[in-house]
């Protein structure tokens, strides 16, 4: 099973080291970089992407 993670380069409240940690110990994970997006921006930006990428691996 895939394992969907989505980061904001620009986030300061989590930092992308967590992610990176995450992703690096969970084989499945995939991981997108959002240049000049924070944490709650990326999903208000890119929604349209987030959730075609999630209705897409149901």
């Amino acid at each position: 099973m895939k394992l969907f993670l989505w980061h904001g380069e620009d986030d300061t409240l989590s930092p992308f080291s967590a992610t990176e940690e995450l992703s690096l110990k969970i084989p499945t994970a995939i991981t997108k970089i959002f240049p000049d997006e924070g944490h709650y921006s990326v999903a208000v930006n890119n929604a349209d992407e987030i959730l075609g990428t999630v209705m897409k691996n149901l």
